[in-house]
């Protein structure tokens, strides 16, 4: 047997809704398979439920026969255990109404910025006259639900902007940011040949006027971000 049939027989026999007598039959000892089977389906399912734990309750009964819709439609296809919760975020996003969607969202923004690999780039003292930098474990989501909160509230219909971004510690922390910060961090996220030119496009954006009372938020936002380790500082010439 050529080693692509092969894998295809394994990958039907794991994740078919039911495996066939063809491929337990090629593939020989149907009973040793089968525990393969359900081995390998109980370790994706446990894998996806620690990454969306909130997700897989809000959808209640139904998830596991949702777990097993992809298995069948979609097989997973990334080695990396990791990467596997994300593939079952695809596959079930479109058939979830719009708050567990949400949810779905910002539950697998989290789970993928715990494997982010840390970067730390070489900086200076903050400059305007120099692009920012910023940590490289973060993320910003624009949600019609306030699903990072817990309980009833977090299916509630309140339009939220987040910015999730990892500690000294390596947790994942969360920020509620208004419509200022979040133009000002995606032109910090986005190439900008300085900070000065970033915050002018940001305000320009979002008609901020550039005054005492802007560049004093600014101040503070930049102070704030800097402790918690969003700034690491500005680019070297």
């Amino acid at each position: 047997m050529k080693l692509a049939n092969y894998q295809a027989r394994v990958t039907r026999v794991c994740f078919a809704a039911s495996p066939s007598d063809d491929d337990l039959l090629a593939l020989g000892h149907k009973e040793r398979w089968l525990t393969y089977r359900r081995m390998v389906r109980t370790r994706l399912v446990g894998v996806v439920r620690t990454a969306l734990p909130r997700t897989s309750a809000a959808i209640g009964d139904d998830f596991a026969a949702k777990i097993s819709s992809w298995f069948d439609q979609r097989p997973p296809a990334s080695p990396i255990f990791h990467q596997l919760p994300a593939e079952f975020a695809d596959f079930v996003m479109p058939s979830l109404p719009p708050g567990q969607r949400d949810l779905l969202r910002f539950e697998i923004a989290v789970w993928s910025l715990r494997a982010v690999v840390e970067e730390r780039p070489t900086t200076t003292e903050l400059s305007f006259e120099a692009p920012i930098v910023l940590q490289n474990a973060l993320e910003i989501l624009e949600l019609e639900h306030s699903s990072h909160l817990k309980g009833t509230d977090a299916f509630e219909a309140t339009p939220t902007r987040l910015l999730l971004y990892r500690n000294e510690e390596h947790r994942v922390m969360t920020l509620r940011i208004n419509p200022l910060a979040h133009a000002l961090l995606q032109t910090w996220r986005a190439p900008h040949e300085s900070l000065a030119a970033a915050v002018r496009e940001a305000a320009l954006a979002v008609g901020a006027t550039m005054g005492p009372k802007f560049m004093d938020s600014l101040g503070g936002l930049l102070a704030d971000y800097f402790k918690r380790g969003i700034v690491l500082g500005s680019r070297p010439s």
